[in-house]
Order: C-alpha cells, then structure tokens, then sequence
C-alpha cells in the first residue's frame, strides 16, 4: 500500500475524530468543515515527503492545528 493510500484509509477511519477536533477550536460546523477540508488537500499534496508511514497521524494533527492558528490568528489566537 502506498503513502497516499495508506492515508486514506487512515482518514476514512478517523474523519469524525478530525471534525470534532477542528470544531474545538472553530466552535461552529461550517469552520470546522473548512479546517479539515484545507487540512485534508495539504496533507496529500505533502504526503510523498512522509518518511515513515507510521507518522501519518501526528503529521496530519500537525496540519491541521496550523489550519486552525492560519484561519484565526487574526481572532486573537
């Protein structure tokens, strides 16, 4: 299986997790669907500088959290 695929099946397991975290720190739906969206389309255009496999979750964590402070760093964050 490769990176981008390995990807996927990570995100389809886990997409639930990803909204609930994204709607911590945006507090309404359509912010939160945003965060994990551009998260999402970053996370695989980057996927091929992945080195190991196994860091797939904290390298998307990763993106995401730099969506949320991108989006709201004019809101006091």
């Amino acid at each position: 299986m490769n990176k981008k695929q390995l990807f996927e099946n990570y995100l389809m397991e886990n997409i639930d997790s990803a909204y609930r975290f994204a709607y911590t720190y945006a507090k309404n739906r359509e912010d939160a669907e945003d965060i994990v969206n551009e998260s999402v389309v970053k996370a695989i255009k980057s996927i091929n500088q992945l080195q190991m496999p196994k860091y797939i979750k904290p390298c998307y964590i990763k993106k995401m959290k730099m969506e949320q402070l991108k989006k709201y760093r004019g809101y006091g964050f």
